[in-house]
């Protein structure tokens, strides 16, 4: 029965190969392509992360080996994470949507949802996480010297060249801390153009290709911080998945362990899922509202300006400022337009990303069954045979050996007078 539920993952596997459409360039659904349909993991139905027999916690850890180093230090936690979200998900079915006592929907969704964000903060690592931090502390560092190069630019212009107060900023002192900054500043932008080389390399390592316009296009996104986190959580997946599939094909013969590693697979499958719908519900309730109301104020300052730089009230330099804003806000509501296309796409992307895993998410969870089955079934068998064992050692009495011929005879007799009648 295990080697045959090999073979049906094996299938599933090169099935869903086939049906994983091509990437896009900002598409998470390429990702997709990383997911072998090899599952498994902690299906016990009690989700208590110490509960399993010795040899899938043996299987559990030995086998982390191969993966980054990060995820190695978590494996057991991960494993426990995961059989915890199996066993919710198995159960979320056959709850009721409210209840006064006892687990319901609601409070299913809730303990599902820590679990999702424990994963969440063991998942969201690798190179390309590690260089956006970077960049991000930059993109704050760099502001903030530039505030403090133009306050002491002011205060130059009336510093005195000395002073015998230790503590009042000479010209020569600003001087100096303005080289400073200066210097602060160049070297950071240098990092960051650096950084986003490395990005871009650890995306294309991930198998997503951006050329620099792209990836320069996705840094001053707002949806930048999303969109690499997505991948990176994405990547780790892939990597969780396919060290469970050779897992699963090693341990074909015990069904006990591919059932943990079948759960282990549908609750990462679940975990992908709600990755993208958090990331509809952001572009659907953050970033759009955010874009159109940018876009509805640069129309209205734009109507105010072309109206200003035509009111010959105002002095020609002033009508002059109206007409530059307006080109100003023009350009706003063009560069409105394009983010929204982009927001768009990326939000068709994480639609079909979500459709896809979805899609697979239900052949994950009948496969799951397929094997919990399948070990029921074994379960069923070996019970039986044990109860087989003990109703043929009840149905057959003590045998003594006949005493004497006479006796023998004529238990012979009745045997055949049974017989006959």
């Amino acid at each position: 029965m295990t080697k045959i539920l090999s073979k049906i993952f094996a299938l599933g596997c090169g099935l869903l190969l086939l049906i994983t459409p091509p990437a896009c360039a900002f598409s998470m659904s390429d990702v997709l392509d990383w997911i072998p349909f090899m599952g498994n993991s902690s299906g016990e139905a009690s989700g208590d992360r110490s509960a399993g027999d010795k040899d899938v916690q043996v299987a559990a850890t030995d086998s982390s080996f191969g993966l980054p180093s990060f995820i190695q230090s978590s494996w057991g936690n991960i494993s426990s994470l995961l059989g915890e979200g199996s066993a919710l998900i198995e159960r979320r079915e056959s709850l009721p949507d409210h209840a006064y006592f006892g687990e319901d929907k609601e409070s299913n969704a809730k303990k599902l949802n820590s679990i999702r964000d424990e994963m969440m903060e063991i998942l969201l690592q690798g190179d390309a996480v590690t260089f956006y931090k970077e960049i991000k502390v930059i993109r704050a560092k760099v502001p903030a010297l530039q505030i403090e190069r133009d306050a002491l630019r002011n205060r130059l212009i009336s510093a005195s060249d000395s002073s015998w107060l230790p503590w009042e900023k000479t010209s020569g002192k600003i001087n100096e801390r303005l080289n400073l900054i200066n210097k602060d500043i160049a070297d950071s932008q240098a990092r960051e153009l650096v950084l986003r080389g490395e990005i871009a390399a650890a995306l294309r390592d991930m198998g997503i290709g951006l050329d620099d316009a792209q990836i320069d296009t996705l840094l001053a996104s707002s949806m930048d911080d999303d969109l690499i986190q997505n991948a990176a959580v994405f990547t780790n997946v892939k990597k969780i998945v396919e060290k469970l599939g050779e897992l699963s094909a090693n341990s074909s013969d015990s069904i006990s362990v591919t059932l943990r590693y079948a759960g282990m697979y549908l609750a990462l499958n679940d975990l992908l899922i709600y990755t993208q719908k958090e990331l509809v519900r952001k572009i659907d309730s953050n970033y759009k509202p955010r874009v159109n109301t940018i876009s509805r104020e640069a129309v209205a300052l734009r109507e105010e300006a072309i109206k200003g730089s035509a009111d010959k009230k105002f002095t020609n330099s002033q009508r002059a400022a109206f007409d530059a804003n307006a080109r100003a806000n023009a350009t706003t509501m063009s560069a409105a337009v394009v983010y929204m296309k982009f927001l768009d796409s990326q939000r068709q992307n994480s639609i079909r990303s979500l459709e896809n895993l979805e899609r697979n998410f239900v052949l994950a969870a009948n496969t799951h069954k397929t094997v919990k089955n399948a070990s029921d079934l074994q379960d069923v068998i070996r019970s039986g045979l044990a109860l087989f064992d003990s109703l043929q050692s009840l149905a057959m009495p003590d045998i003594q050996p006949f005493e004497n011929e006479a006796i023998k005879r004529e238990f012979e007799e009745i045997s055949k007078r049974l017989k006959d009648s």
